[in-house]
């Protein structure tokens, strides 16, 4: 009682069983239910690796219900609802290794798999905690000056990476004109262009905390899909039974929001204060507004959030200025799932015109 060790998540209760089917190749018959599902569904799985991060309890494998992906797929075993041996063997690929596989990873998340050089600068103080224990085997101790360190890093810009503690207090760029700008510690607020959303960009040259064109390939594309956040804590509920897929939400930037500098709300307009005629109305956001003659003003519900994990790079760009070239539409709407999960969105990026 005098040795104090983190504990891990629960999930590592199935760590024998699946160590047994590894050493046996055994696949595993998994009752699997991750956090976006409502409900849990059940595969066989071949098991190829475990990996413990940040005190949670990862199993890595090919699962036999997608014959046609060629990579493995990563289970949380806190997620697990169950999980067996069953009597069936499965051969272990001779080409995968375990270490190759999370070789340009931070962490376990595989969005993107490219890795990119990465310059990172903290204080010299903070710099003692990143130098004590690396967080990748990629970094490297660059320079000391003005008071800063300067440490690159040869990974995928993942959000494992990005939103890392020892991250949050640093300036990340990337040498390829696309930059991820962390602020110092006195300034929370951080932004990350992410090269998912720099890849639709015929202009690739992205200045530092400057976006100077956005010539877009298609009239639309996909920004950001994800679930309506705080959905149960908001006016949601008067709206709920008339909201459908397709609605468009109202995104508002609340830079002063004292628990997310990076903050983006979202407002809904009940169907019977739309107008007629779509182009003559206003939004008004709970309080009256000035519109012009021909001009109805109409009141908006406050619904929800971006989620807190996705906003950062939208959040910057609507503070550049690029609020018009975004939509936010309702995709999915389950009055009978949890009210984080009631309500699934998504923000397309427009064509600037």
């Amino acid at each position: 009682d005098r040795i104090i060790f983190e504990e891990t998540s629960e999930g590592s209760r199935y760590l024998s069983t699946i160590v047994s089917a590894m050493k046996e190749h055994r696949m595993l018959y998994a009752t699997y239910q991750g956090f976006k599902r409502s409900e849990p569904h059940s595969f066989l799985l071949a098991p190829y690796c475990l990996k413990v991060c940040r005190r949670r309890w990862y199993v890595v494998g090919k699962p036999e219900d997608h014959p046609e992906e060629k990579e493995p797929r990563v289970y949380a075993l806190d997620r697990m609802k169950d999980l067996v041996t069953v009597d069936k063997p499965y051969e272990m690929p001779k080409k995968f290794n375990a270490k190759e596989f999370f070789k340009n990873q931070y962490g376990v998340d595989r969005t993107t798999t490219e890795a990119e050089k990465i310059l990172v600068r903290l204080t010299n103080y903070d710099a003692n905690f990143m130098r004590s224990l690396p967080i990748h085997h990629s970094q490297t101790e660059l320079k000391e000056e003005g008071g800063f360190t300067y440490f690159s890093f040869y990974v995928a810009p993942t959000y494992d990476f990005i939103q890392a503690k020892t991250c949050k207090k640093c300036t990340v760029k990337q040498k390829n004109a696309l930059f991820l700008n962390f602020f110092a510690p006195s300034d929370f607020k951080c932004h990350y262009l992410c090269s998912k959303f720099a890849a639709k960009l015929k202009n690739r040259d992205v200045k530092l905390q400057k976006i100077t064109t956005m010539e877009l390939k298609k009239n639309k594309a996909e920004f950001l899909n994800c679930n309506l956040a705080g959905f149960g804590h908001t006016e949601g509920y008067l709206v709920l039974d008339e909201m459908r897929p397709g609605d468009k939400l109202y995104m508002v930037r609340e830079d002063e929001n004292k628990h997310d500098l990076d903050a983006i709300a979202l407002f809904y307009v009940p169907k019977h204060e739309l107008p007629k005629d779509t182009q003559l109305f206003s939004i008004s956001l709970g309080k009256p507004k000035k519109t012009g003659a021909q001009e109805r003003s109409v009141e908006a519900l406050h619904v929800g959030y971006i989620p807190g994990r996705d906003n950062t790079q939208l959040a910057q760009l609507m503070d550049f200025g690029h609020k018009d070239i975004f939509e936010c539409v309702i995709t999915y709407v389950d009055k009978e799932a949890h009210p984080n999960q009631q309500v699934q969105i998504r923000v397309n990026l427009l064509e600037k015109k």
